[in-house]
């Protein structure tokens, strides 16, 4: 037996190694998420009687020169940190964490599948939600942080995003998805946003996430 063991450990070695390929490969492409699915619906992360002052769009590279395809998500900003981030989607909470960066603020995950919903730089989160809970559209997801690195001296903003859970898919301009109303609130706050930039981006998705729906 032990003979047999010591001709096959390249094969069981090998075998191993395969394992950990097919799982890098499935956490990379998540081919389950190319599957027939229903699209996700959409409500904008605020209450649309309180819309935010402004907002940084996806796709610049203003604030963000090393990213590869520039801004990943939204900005979005108010004049209040008492500013209350709701849940745009409805899902299960996948995450919760205080992401120890030169910031050091809170951001929360919720996935519904294919989709994850990603709320970042949060100074303060709904301490009632768990991992592992369901949410629903409109619940009370957070207060947003001041950065203090953009245009708006004194905003207040969640870094908001709609992605894939797989890697290469990255993340997806949220227009589309939105219902109409939410998408016409968000698209108000960006006409009204006065951003010495604007003529360079001119949609809330620009270059790369420009109509990406996946």
């Amino acid at each position: 037996m032990l003979k047999k063991l010591k001709h096959s450990w390249w094969k069981i070695l090998l075998g191993i190694v395969g394992l950990v390929i097919l799982g890098l490969a499935f956490i990379l492409v998540r081919p389950d998420s190319y599957l027939p699915h229903k699209r996700i619906a959409l409500h904008a992360p605020y209450d649309l009687n309180s819309p935010p002052i402004a907002l940084i769009p996806m796709g610049e590279k203003i604030y963000h020169p090393n990213t590869p395809h520039g801004h990943p998500g939204i900005d979005f900003q108010w004049a209040s940190p008492d500013a209350r981030i709701l849940s745009s989607s409805s899902g299960t909470i996948t995450s919760i964490g205080l992401v120890f960066d030169k910031w050091n603020k809170w951001e929360i995950d919720v996935s519904s599948w294919p989709y994850v919903v990603r709320y970042k730089e949060m100074e303060t989160y709904n301490t009632a939600l768990k991992v592992g809970q369901h949410i629903s559209i409109g619940e009370f997801i957070g207060h947003p942080a001041n950065p203090k690195i953009h245009n708006q001296v004194g905003a207040y903003q969640v870094h908001w995003e709609l992605g894939s859970p797989g890697v290469i898919r990255d993340r997806f301009c949220p227009m589309t998805y939105f219902d109409a109303a939410s998408a016409a609130s968000v698209q108000s706050v960006y006409d009204h946003t006065d951003w010495q930039y604007k003529s360079q981006y001119p949609n809330v998705c620009n270059g790369f996430y420009f109509n990406r729906t996946g």
